[in-house]
């Protein structure tokens, strides 16, 4: 399954459906992604036990406007051929970048 943003809609649903007492399950069903997605989208964004789907769409845009822009170099995108073609795994890669303090990208960007 490929991962999306969860939209304003599917938020709205979500909130309706928990004021209804739909478990995480159902709704994760009813608007078709997984039933983690559900619970951390709750956990997330939730205000003293209550969900509020226009806060959390509100707290989701801030969260991309304050995201890093994305930075993938050539010396990146070299020495991670380069690790492939020595059948290092995406995790061995990352995470090596990671501790050598390099700028790195996540294990799932590495195996599209």
């Amino acid at each position: 399954m490929k991962f999306k943003h969860l939209t304003k809609e599917q938020r709205y649903t979500i909130s309706t459906l928990k004021k209804e007492n739909f478990s995480n399950e159902i709704i994760a069903e009813r608007i078709r992604v997984d039933k983690s997605t559900i619970g951390r989208e709750l956990q997330r964004n939730k205000k003293v036990r209550v969900y509020n789907p226009d806060d959390a769409q509100q707290k989701y845009l801030k969260r991309r406007q304050n995201r890093e822009p994305y930075k993938f170099s050539q010396e990146m995108k070299n020495e991670i051929n380069e690790n492939i073609s020595k059948q290092w795994s995406p995790e061995q890669i990352a995470g090596r970048r990671k501790v050598k303090g390099k700028d790195t990208v996540s294990h799932e960007w590495i195996y599209h």
